[in-house]
């Protein structure tokens, strides 16, 4: 520390004694001057002159914002939204290849479509698809509690909600590549639906089919993100087999709600067009 003094105070000296026209030889015989004149270095602080005793305890971590607000939400249970009805959407006539959309719907407590996210998608699928989903109507998500008190009932009620739909379209052809958008992902599942692991195949063309044909399956997808069931809720006979087997194999990081994972529903259009032979 004296010696940042000492340094300090030479500098400041050659600053003024140039500034006063003095030479450096005054300079240097003032500095020695000023140097005989301490009788007493300064004093050094050490570890010796700090404070003893105990280190002063860290403050707790701030709580959650909403800590406090629902002391009952690590209770809560979430049910679900399922689809109560809502027509899948018709392919594009102007599709020339294949496709894949995947939209995060949002639903209200009484069951309405209010806001769709893209997650995927490929132009003119999403435009089809999501003005076919936001006429389905669904069984709301319902949040379960049990109160606390002897012979209390559960209290339900209905809550809005996420619900993933995946669409997969062949292209109008066998074989080779086809013209056509390609596929592109724009953002990414919030946690309140289940994530793909990978995205669904496209589904396999069934032999000697003469016609279009849009299938609609229900996954539904258990807490450890498996499938738990599959169904179809729109079917086109021909067509159903191959979109159960597309989908069989998917596997999802499951959704959450209240800070644990829960068992969810997904929905899979899955589109076939009829081939274009030359």
């Amino acid at each position: 520390m004296r010696s940042s003094c000492t340094a300090a105070v030479v500098v400041v000296s050659l600053v003024a004694a140039e500034a006063a026209g003095q030479s450096l030889g005054s300079v240097a015989e003032a500095e020695a001057a000023r140097r005989r004149a301490i009788t007493a270095p300064a004093r050094v602080v050490t570890q010796d002159d700090l404070p003893q005793g105990p280190p002063a305890p860290i403050p707790d971590a701030a709580p959650p914002a909403d800590a406090g607000s629902d002391p009952d939400t690590a209770s809560l249970v979430r049910t679900a939204a399922r689809l109560r009805g809502g027509a899948a959407p018709a392919i594009p006539v102007q599709a020339v290849g294949a496709g894949e959309v995947a939209l995060e719907v949002r639903v209200s407590a009484s069951g309405t479509v209010t806001d769709i996210a893209v997650l995927r998608t490929t132009a003119p699928f999403t435009e089809a698809m999501s003005a076919a989903v936001r006429g389905w109507r669904f069984e709301p998500a319902i949040d379960t509690s049990q109160p606390t008190g002897e012979g209390a009932s559960p209290v339900k009620r209905p809550v809005a909600s996420s619900v993933l739909v995946l669409g997969v379209f062949r292209p109008p052809a066998l074989f080779g590549m086809t013209i056509g958008t390609p596929p592109a992902t724009v953002s990414t599942p919030t946690d309140a639906v289940p994530a793909p692991r990978a995205f669904p195949p496209l589904p396999t063309l069934p032999p000697n089919v003469m016609f279009d044909g849009v299938v609609m399956a229900e996954l539904r997808v258990g807490a450890d993100g498996g499938l738990a069931q599959t169904s179809i809720v729109q079917s086109s006979p021909a067509f159903d087999r191959p979109t159960l087997d597309a989908v069989s194999a998917l596997s999802f990081f499951p959704a959450r709600a209240h800070g644990k994972s829960i068992p969810a529903f997904v929905y899979v259009v899955a589109g076939f067009r009829q081939p274009v032979t030359p």
